[in-house]
């Protein structure tokens, strides 16, 4: 990844969730932002059925073509 094309993604980082993890896999050029708020994180889903999906939720499970 040229540093052109990260600073292009300046403006993207600053709308991300400050908790969230950045990956960068310079092979394909690509940056990954993964969320790991409580609700969907795999340590607690055990109690997964008591939370409400918020719409952040229902817009991923959309993506995923999963209704929800």
């Amino acid at each position: 990844m040229r540093v052109r094309e990260l600073l292009a993604l300046v403006p993207r980082l600053k709308e991300a969730d400050q908790e969230d993890i950045v990956v960068i896999n310079p092979g394909s050029s690509s940056i990954l932002l993964f969320n790991v708020r409580p609700g969907l994180h795999q340590e607690d889903i055990q109690g997964l059925a008591d939370r409400p999906l918020t719409e952040a939720d229902r817009d991923f499970l959309r993506a995923l073509r999963v209704s929800g």
